[in-house]
């Protein structure tokens, strides 16, 4: 019976030793940097798995070892963070680590762009600006002032002198849509 209980024990010691390394290694794998050499954006599409990340990071050459991508999975798991992570394109720099990738996906600190519209800019200008941003999604199917009034909710409505000048900042794949209903709305709390 002496014998059982010192296996028993040297069994439970040798599985927290374990345990313990295992812990060490998780942490280690999580705290060393990605392999971004030159800061890279990269878009976490919406309805997106943290598994298909790590796969598109993995298959990128983006993660230090095959065990931090696993890692990264089960510390976001664990922790929740997985389900507070939020779409968008996000800003890679190097030496960022995946706790600080998984930091700041869960922030929603996605990079913006920005169009200004110059103060006394017809709306045909205004417009030919939207149309032209690459990271603007394009929605409208006519460049006709009154169906676009339309589109934004404003049916009967003149455009001329109707948007705020301003500079606006927005994430990609913002809407021609949204953007002009918003220099709409900004130009009426002026007014």
């Amino acid at each position: 019976m002496k014998k059982f209980f010192r296996f028993l024990v040297l069994l439970i010691l040798l599985a927290l030793v374990a345990a313990a390394g295992l812990l060490y290694d998780a942490h280690a794998q999580l705290s060393a940097p990605l392999r971004y050499q030159q800061p890279e954006n990269l878009q976490l599409a919406p309805g997106a798995r943290l598994r298909d990340t790590v796969l598109a990071l993995r298959d990128a050459d983006k993660l230090a070892s095959l065990r931090q991508g696993l890692y990264l999975e089960i510390y976001a798991r664990r922790s929740g963070k997985a389900a507070r992570i939020k779409a968008g394109e996000y800003r890679m720099e190097p030496g960022m680590s995946a706790y600080q990738a998984l930091d700041l996906w869960v922030s929603g600190k996605v990079v913006v762009y920005e169009l200004r519209v110059v103060e006394g800019s017809r709306f045909e200008v205004a417009l030919s600006q939207i149309i032209a941003h690459p990271q603007i999604r394009k929605t409208l199917t006519t460049t006709d002032s009154a169906e676009i009034m339309s589109a934004i909710g404003r049916a009967g409505q003149h455009p001329e002198g109707r948007f705020f000048p301003d500079t606006y900042l927005f994430p990609r794949d913002t809407t021609d849509v949204a953007l002009l209903k918003r220099a709409f709305d900004a130009m009426d709390k002026a007014l």
